[in-house]
């Protein structure tokens, strides 16, 4: 099974590149030149076209360090062992990912013949979710270095044989923060990470590609806008390519779908939020790299008058209908550009609305995600 194609990228820390950047980048901690890295990728790209054992690999890796001289960190065989089977197995998992699309229910399988199991993924073992549950947006396999954890797909002709009238409740996911990059000489990284995945495994390895290539393929199809936007099939399947739940109850807006292929083809992972009674979606969403409750916003014009008047209704009426406090926003400004002066505007939102201060401001205008810091007043 190939791994999809990336660009080989150096790195001193692992953290440089992190989750889905994985899609597109190909890195090993610590090699810090490009040849180097160019090596390793062709040596691992062979590996996974001819199949080859970890000790056939190793024969490439000792020669590898003998010709550029690089100083690792580790043993040998802990970290041969490491490049080799990090790499086979989530390339193994991003081709599985794709397969496993026309199934609609998947199952987590631990490798029953791994000597010291992880508690939180022998948990895990034969728990039955649907395959656009937004739980394996963080728990897909592998979930950690060494992990043998894999997915198979279900039907539910076999959920009757199991015994089961529908897919398990997913469990509940406890968020906690860990540091990572130690060693890093930008500095170490603080992410936070479902309890029992490791950091930078809680993604699904190649989705972002395939998020992508749907995208690509659905321009070239060259389908009059006017009826991309008008069917209902059209947009279900562009949900199911972000990997959202669909279905009554489900349904996405076009310009909300928009919005969240420009976010996630960033390398940002999103899970959606139900809160009303109805089970209509809404549009508050949790960041997962961050671990934050957001809601978005898209102004009728990249304007701060119509900016704030939208963020200031957004967090009186959670205050005055629910009792809630809502500070986290991000505004889509879509193809638009953020100013200057916008930008400048948007900093001082604080300062002008007293009374409904927040303390998280992103947009995304047309060059890519980017945060305004907020002031205080003197």
């Amino acid at each position: 099974m190939n791994r999809p194609s990336s660009v080989a990228a150096s790195s001193p820390s692992v953290v440089a590149i992190y989750t889905h950047e994985h899609d597109w980048s190909f890195v090993v901690a610590g090699a810090n030149r490009d040849a180097i890295v160019s090596d390793f990728r062709a040596a691992v790209e062979k590996a996974i076209a001819d199949g080859t054992t970890l000790e056939t690999f190793r024969k490439d890796f000792d020669a590898i360090v003998a010709t550029h001289g690089w100083d690792y960190n580790g043993g040998r065989n802990w970290r041969s062992r490491v490049i080799y089977e990090t790499n086979l197995n989530t390339s193994y998992a991003a081709g599985r990912h794709e397969q496993l699309q026309a199934a609609p229910f998947w199952q987590y399988v631990h490798a029953d013949w791994v000597t010291n199991p992880r508690h939180q993924h022998l948990a895990w073992d034969g728990l039955v979710l649907a395959r656009d549950d937004p739980w394996w947006q963080t728990h897909y396999p592998p979930n950690g270095w060494g992990c043998q954890c894999s997915v198979r797909g279900l039907w539910p002709r076999d959920l009757r044989k199991m015994g089961r009238e529908g897919p398990d409740e997913a469990p509940e996911v406890n968020w906690i923060e860990r540091e990572v990059g130690k060693l890093n000489p930008n500095g170490p990284r603080r992410v936070r990470v479902p309890e029992g995945i490791a950091p930078g495994f809680e993604y699904i390895p190649g989705a972002s590609r395939q998020r992508e290539e749907a995208r690509k393929a659905m321009q070239a199809a060259a389908l009059p806008a006017l009826a991309i936007e008008s069917s209902p099939q059209t947009l279900v399947k562009r949900q199911q390519a972000l990997g959202f739940p669909t279905g009554e109850g489900w349904e996405l807006q076009e310009h909300e779908l928009k919005f969240y292929e420009r976010f996630t083809n960033l390398g940002e992972q999103v899970r959606l939020i139900q809160r009303s009674a109805v089970g209509l979606p809404t549009n508050d969403f949790l960041w997962i790299g961050p671990g934050w409750e957001m809601e978005a916003k898209k102004p009728k014009k990249p304007a701060y008058a119509s900016i704030a008047r939208l963020v200031r209704d957004a967090v009186r009426k959670a205050r005055d209908n629910h009792g809630a406090r809502k500070g986290r926003f991000i505004i889509d400004l879509d193809n638009k550009s953020l100013t200057n002066k916008l930008r400048a505007q948007l900093g001082a939102y604080n300062i002008n609305n007293p009374g409904n201060e927040i303390t998280t401001l992103w947009v995304l205008p047309r060059a890519g995600l980017e945060e305004i810091a907020l002031q205080k007043k003197a």
